[in-house]
């Protein structure tokens, strides 16, 4: 019978978990190549850069490939892997006023409006500044709860990623 099935797939067994959160989101966040200079690493824009990747930069030099693991949803920081050991390590954005716990779509949502609003090429601070821009202008369309459909999916989209504490959410 089906709760038969069920009781016989559902016996207890020992999973182990990984115990490093590091390598979790090194394994499940999404992989791209990426040159390393002085400057660091540049994802979508953004710059990374650490202690650890002037020591990376002074055992293998300049310009060395390396992989990038990320995550969609917090551009705060990426994972690193050395090209060498395969060891990951975590990168912070240098602008992690604007980066920190904000998603992917966010990001891009912001380069858009700074591109329409301001400048083609802009500035970590332009995007800065678009970002705050939008959190108001969701909150204030959060207060006013408009009624078209596509309008509240983007509200609650932006809503579900980095909050400002200009943008209360209400209950």
């Amino acid at each position: 019978s089906p709760a038969q099935m069920w009781a016989a797939s559902v016996k207890q067994q020992n999973i182990s978990l990984m115990n490093d959160p590091l390598r979790f989101d090194a394994i499940v966040g999404g992989s791209t190549k990426r040159v390393l200079t002085h400057k660091g690493i540049e994802y979508e824009g953004l710059l990374y850069n650490s202690p650890d990747m002037l020591t990376l930069r002074q055992q293998l030099g300049n310009g060395i490939e390396v992989e990038v693991r990320f995550n969609r949803s917090n551009l705060g920081s990426v994972i690193v892997l050395h090209p060498e050991r395969g060891t990951p390590f975590r990168v912070p954005c240098l602008r992690s006023d604007y980066a920190e716990g904000l998603t992917q779509w966010q990001h891009d949502v912001c380069k858009r409006y700074t591109r329409e609003t301001r400048r083609k090429n802009a500035n970590p601070d332009e995007r800065r500044d678009s970002l705050l821009e939008i959190s108001d202008l969701v909150a204030d369309e959060m207060k006013l709860g408009r009624r078209k459909r596509a309008s509240r999916d983007r509200v609650g989209r932006w809503a579900e990623g980095k909050q400002l504490p200009s943008q209360a959410v209400p209950s």
